[in-house]
């Protein structure tokens, strides 16, 4: 009995097309398939994703792993690249890795650990940006330049920033839709956030001396639907338009004033115009004191 070799559909598949399809295995696999057979050698240079995020945590020099990779890949565009490290990184690979994923129109953009990569801030192509570093937006004398015309969604992981830096980071987004803020303050600073399009906004930030600081948000978005407050300690608010906000959530942790922290809640509270549900913590709610608040309440707790 004859019997018939199957065909290798996937081989036959144009290179472009199975660069698409390894894109969604982490590098390290990808680059695996190589050994497959002489048509899969270099196949894994046509991948349009990398993800870095398991595979360097413990690795000498991961920027210049990162460089080599890039430099072999033929894909003129980047969708999606993610690094995770958790050691030092090369400053050097890093900007020349930046240059090489701006040129490549990089669009979706995820960093985490030790690093610093300013030129990425004037990446005209980027459309969603996580940052999960503690040492990305330090308050410096040498503010970088912020040019995210088309950047929709922004994670940042702000420590120590200065008015000015925020201010100007985020100006630099007018189509901004979905915007985390994560970090820790330690001066009086102030967040003007006047963004027109914005729909999410999430706040979490922690006071290095809460005895005396005070920090300040100025709000202005006007199509704003979900908002979140976690550990606000002493912040400040000047809301300018809260109307179009249909969900909310706000958590104290323990060890927050709680005072101020109820009066921040009472506050926001009353800006709400068309709210349609409300999580707010034990906490949260026994300060909530007013009793025209409270009765407010009612309707938004199930």
């Amino acid at each position: 009995m004859r019997i018939r070799a199957r065909r290798d559909r996937i081989s036959s598949l144009p290179d472009d097309i199975i660069g698409r399809i390894l894109s969604f295995l982490p590098i390290k696999s990808a680059v695996q398939t190589s050994t497959l057979s002489k048509r899969w050698q270099y196949l894994w240079t046509f991948i349009t994703n990398l993800n870095f995020e398991e595979n360097l945590l413990d690795a000498r020099n991961p920027a210049d792993i990162v460089r080599r990779v890039l430099r072999r890949c033929i894909s003129k565009q980047i969708n999606r690249f993610s690094l995770t490290v958790n050691g030092y990184v090369c400053a050097v690979c890093i900007d020349a890795c930046s240059n090489d994923l701006i040129r490549r129109n990089i669009r979706e953009l995820r960093l985490e650990g030790p690093i610093i990569a300013n030129r990425i801030f004037t990446c005209k192509t980027l459309t969603s940006l996580d940052l999960k570093s503690n040492v990305i937006l330090l308050d410096t004398e040498d503010i970088p330049t912020f040019d995210l015309p088309n950047l929709k969604k922004l994670r940042t992981h702000l420590v120590y920033p200065s008015s000015d830096l925020s201010e100007k980071l985020f100006s630099s987004c007018p189509v901004l839709e979905d915007l985390t803020i994560e970090g820790t303050v330690r001066t009086e600073t102030i967040f003007n956030l006047s963004c027109p399009l914005l729909r999410r906004l999430k706040i979490q930030l922690e006071a290095w001396d809460f005895e005396g600081l005070k920090y300040k948000f100025v709000i202005n978005t006007p199509h704003l639907k979900y908002l979140e407050l976690i550990d606000m300690f002493k912040a400040e608010y000047v809301v300018e338009n809260l109307t179009s906000v249909v969900e909310a959530k706000m958590k104290m942790r323990q060890g927050a004033a709680a005072e101020v922290f109820g009066n921040l809640a009472a506050e926001l509270l009353w800006a709400f115009g068309d709210l349609q549900s409300l999580s707010i913590d034990e906490d949260c709610l026994a300060r909530v004191t007013n009793h025209g608040i409270i009765n407010m309440m009612w309707k938004y707790l199930e």
